[in-house]
């Protein structure tokens, strides 16, 4: 959200690693909300 807000007001852009970080957050992000709450880590 801060990136697409720094794009659309400041025009500042991300590098190939700032895009390929900001996918792995939103991929892990959206893993873990799919995941059921009773899993190993949480019996």
């Amino acid at each position: 959200m801060t990136a697409l807000f720094s794009f659309l007001l400041l025009g500042e852009r991300l590098s190939p690693a700032g895009l390929l970080g900001a996918g792995v957050i939103v991929a892990c992000v959206a893993t873990e909300s799919l995941l059921p709450e009773d899993g190993p880590c949480n019996p």
